[in-house]
């Protein structure tokens, strides 16, 4: 993803001059050990040129006109009155949202990143449990209540709701953390894992942060595997996350082999599996057949995956038994557009939606969505309809079930300033 971002005039508006940069790009791909995703770019590419990807394999949209926002557009607050859903702009404007099982909610807010709030009323007022010395950057809530913060390369836990706050983890740099609503995850017998997520540039090699740590204390200590590096995994992990469907880990990886784990017998969470079946089994042999995603949910007996392609081609991909996966390509003018996070929501009468954006902040001609789709991904209603370069979408909630609100903050750039608001989703 990154590399591409360094070349996004490559993708915007080439030209002559745009020889030079396509050198250079041909030595990054190079010194990244790329060249798999490259080639599965090329092959996907060609295929939906000539169109010889079947009909049936792209995602479909409803008749739903969203709405658009380009570089001078306001808020988003009307949308066209045929989307079934209503915008409200939210009471405060949180960063990141966590509900856990204990209808207590945790987050932090934009323009006060460094520190801890706590909501009893669904996010509409918050109380400041605990400031830190640097901004968080991601958080997580176990079920036994305790709170989990990374912040500057350390993962710090309490234990007494907020009042006091201990380091527990010390990740390989001080620009790691875990991504937010994936890259954490607890499993029935409280076991805790998370995957190490970093973007550490050391001359023309990224600093290998893939490791996955796991505790069987509810978080009091830690122990470090380094499995997929030594399985050739050269940057970081995105997902790490339990299924209750499929009683199951999956965990991807990226940068240069973006593959898929499975752990069916939560077992042996420090290596691959052997003959015995215990361990983190593989599930997709090259970098074509997909993998490394972004974001994971699960809605109705589905496990959606969501893919990690920027510039290239990107999927929807969905499995209820773990073994066949089923892939909708996503369409133009969005199909360059990574699916950057997922969530569902209980919607009214007993109904459930399963919303994702996807964004590309690389050229105004691929577009970037607000989605949520009420048939478990058959079809998908596009919200917002966004310029990348311009505009960002990005979910606020994080929580592995159901959430009734769907929050998401707008951030946008107004002459080279960002600023953000938070919009919460309810019914019409």
């Amino acid at each position: 993803m990154d590399l591409t971002s360094s070349y996004r005039s490559l993708f915007e508006k080439p030209s002559l001059s745009s020889l030079t940069q396509l050198y250079q790009f041909g030595l990054g791909v190079y010194h990244a050990d790329k060249w798999r995703e490259l080639s599965s770019y090329l092959r996907w590419e060609v295929k939906h040129k000539l169109g010889l990807f079947p009909k049936s394999g792209y995602l479909r949209f409803t008749n739903d006109r969203p709405l658009r926002l380009d570089a001078d557009s306001g808020s988003p607050e009307t949308l066209p009155v045929h989307i079934p859903v209503r915008l409200e702009k939210a009471a405060l404007p949180w960063q990141l949202l966590i509900t856990n099982s204990r209808s207590q909610q945790w987050g932090y807010l934009f323009g006060d990143e460094h520190s801890l709030y706590s909501s009893f009323d669904g996010g509409k007022t918050a109380t400041c449990r605990y400031r830190f010395p640097n901004p968080i950057q991601s958080l997580f809530v176990s079920s036994a209540g305790y709170v989990f913060v990374c912040s500057h390369g350390d993962l710090m836990c309490s234990t007494d709701q907020g009042h006091s706050f201990a380091t527990v983890l010390t990740l390989a740099s001080t620009s790691s953390y875990f991504l937010p609503n994936n890259g954490m995850t607890e499993l029935p017998d409280g076991r805790l894992v998370l995957g190490e997520y970093g973007v550490v540039r050391q001359q023309n090699a990224w600093q290998n942060l893939a490791y996955v740590y796991y505790s069987t204390n509810q978080g009091a200590s830690w122990q470090r595997s380094d499995f997929l590096i030594r399985d050739g995994v050269n940057k970081h992990v995105h997902l790490v996350k339990y299924s209750v469907y499929l009683n199951s880990l999956f965990l991807t990886d990226g940068d240069n082999k973006k593959q898929v784990w499975q752990n069916r017998t939560l077992s042996q969470l420090d290596q691959p599996a052997h003959a015995n079946g215990h361990g983190w089994h593989r599930l997709n042999q090259s970098h074509y057949q997909t993998g490394g995603y972004l974001s994971m949910a699960e809605l109705n007996g589905n496990v959606f995956f969501g893919s990690d392609y920027l510039g290239g081609t990107n999927f929807i991909v969905s499995t209820t038994d773990g073994y066949r996966f089923d892939k909708q390509i996503i369409p133009d003018p969005y199909r360059r557009s990574p699916v950057m996070n997922m969530l569902t929501r209980r919607a009214e009468a007993g109904k459930t939606e399963l919303w994702a954006v996807l964004h590309n902040s690389i050229s105004s001609s691929t577009r970037s969505l607000l989605m949520f789709s009420t048939d478990e991904g058959k079809t998908w209603t596009r919200v917002i309809d966004y310029d990348g370069t311009q505009h960002e979408i990005k979910l606020v909630n994080a929580s592995p079930k159901l959430v009734d609100n769907v929050y998401f903050a707008l951030i946008s750039r107004q002459q080279n300033q960002f600023e953000q608001a938070v919009f919460c989703v309810s019914a019409v």
